[in-house]
């Protein structure tokens, strides 16, 4: 092979290699496609024209469509990246918008036929620009939405939500925006205080509630109710749907009691509690606003409701028990309240409270059924205890401590027995203290109390029954 052969075959394999680059890269069709290209020279395709463009040196390109999907409508816009920061580019290859944003994304096109794009800067701060680089909304919001039925853009900065059009005119006054306390549909829902008055809004900047009240605030939970408080009608509950559910009156404050009480997953209406004046107390009330009680009722946020017995802690170290009318069941100052169920899911989450054990100042117990609203024993005892039952048999008796010995008593105060015990077994021990239990287990289906007397016997409650094992 002579020299001159030999060369003549290395311009020719590298004249097939460029060529196949050229041919590869106007065929291929993730040229100018794909989200990103990194190369020292880009090179895009302009649709329209079906010419080659040359653009300057970046770190990479992506094609702008209108809704960021690979097909669909090209916008004839690319982002361009250098070092980290972002810009603009038309298929001239010329910057519309400077490489100095963190991020851009398209926004709209105006009815001339101006593109806006939403950027965001290095301190995480969003505006709006047009492709003239007109400034539309300031580089200085947090949060910028767009409302397709007005047609206009909403934009918060520092708390307060302004609203431009498409051409970065301010439309109305500033609203101010406080936090969540709602979800309608599950869609977040903010208080809004305008010209001095209050209403409800969607973040999408939806009106909910006019500003026309001098509160509003959530008031319940399940159902959802709000309360607002109206300069000239008073203060009111609304639902859901924002209808009024309790009437428009006149009266310092309402509120709720805290209810306890929850039965097969349904959560109890509210007990209201309404007040004339800052300075008086309490009456209860219905949703019709009727009055139910005497105003007797001190700070209805420190109420718990158990069926229709009200705990009361008018300070600290103390407890009152009233029925809802307001009168007193226990006039006795408490120390504690310790709750007791009978109901068969004593261990789930869906208790009945109907018991409570009660403690006065003088460490003394007694014993009060909430469902009947009375208490089954005085003061007396240093320690009451239940059978703690299980998931088959309510909780039967109850187990007094008085003087270092045991009495047995049932839910209506009525004792099972004279007798008195020196020591006393709740139902997971019986069967390791009780000798000889295995023959009356055999014969009675449920075993409560083990107990054992001064002179060393053994007694255990079957079925209701004080039975001596032997």
């Amino acid at each position: 092979m002579t020299k001159r052969y030999f060369f003549s075959h290395i311009l020719f394999v590298l004249f097939c290699f460029l060529l196949k680059a050229n041919i590869f890269a106007q065929t291929n069709p993730d040229i100018g496609e794909k989200k990103y290209i990194a190369t020292d020279l880009m090179e895009l395709f302009d649709e329209a024209s079906k010419e080659w463009i040359e653009a300057q040196q970046f770190d990479f390109l992506q094609k702008v469509r209108v809704n960021d999907k690979p097909l669909s409508k090209f916008t004839g816009y690319i982002i361009a990246e250098k070092n980290g920061k972002k810009g603009l580019l038309n298929l001239e290859g010329e910057l519309v918008l400077p490489i100095a944003y963190k991020n851009i994304q398209y926004q709209t096109e105006r009815d001339d036929l101006v593109s806006i794009w939403k950027v965001e800067n290095e301190l995480g701060l969003i505006g709006l620009l047009s492709h003239e680089r007109d400034t539309i909304i300031p580089i200085d919001c947090e949060r910028i939405w767009f409302d397709k039925k007005e047609e206009d853009y909403n934009a918060e900065i520092k708390g307060k939500q302004f609203t431009y059009n498409l051409y970065g005119e301010l439309i109305g006054d500033p609203k101010q925006l406080y936090p969540q306390i709602g979800a309608v549909n599950g869609r977040p829902i903010y208080r809004a205080k305008y010209a001095g008055k209050w209403g409800l809004m969607l973040v999408t900047g939806e009106l909910l509630l006019p500003f026309e009240y001098t509160d509003v605030s959530a008031f319940y939970d399940k159902p959802d109710l709000y309360k607002v408080e109206h300069p000239e009608k008073g203060i009111a509950l609304l639902n859901n749907a924002f209808e009024v559910v309790f009437p428009f009156s006149k009266y310092a404050d309402l509120q709720h009691s805290k209810i306890v009480l929850e039965k097969l997953g349904e959560w109890p209406a509210p007990i209201l509690f309404k007040r004339e004046a800052a300075d008086t107390r309490f009456s209860r009330i219905n949703m019709e606003g009727q009055v139910l009680s005497s105003p007797s009722f001190l700070n209805p946020a420190s109420l718990i409701v158990v069926d229709s017995v009200v705990f009361e802690v008018p300070g600290r170290n103390q407890l009152l028990i009233k029925n809802l009318d307001g009168s007193l069941i226990v006039k006795d100052t408490l120390k504690h309240c310790f709750e007791m169920s009978t109901s068969l899911s004593n261990r789930s989450a869906l208790r009945e409270f109907n018991y409570r054990v009660l403690m006065n100042a003088e460490n003394k117990c007694a014993v009060i059924d909430c469902t009947n609203q009375k208490i089954i024993t005085p003061f007396m005892f240093d320690r009451v205890y239940d059978d703690v039952g299980d998931y088959e048999h309510p909780i039967r008796f109850f187990c007094g401590k008085l003087n270092g010995k045991y009495v047995i008593f049932d839910l209506d105060g009525n004792f099972l027995t004279k007798k008195e015990f020196t020591e006393v077994y709740r139902y997971s021990k019986v069967f390791f203290k009780v000798p000889n239990l295995k023959k009356v287990a055999e014969k009675y289906n449920y075993l409560s109390f083990g107990m054992k007397d001064e002179k060393g016997n053994y007694y255990v409650i079957a079925n209701d029954k004080l039975i001596k094992v032997k």
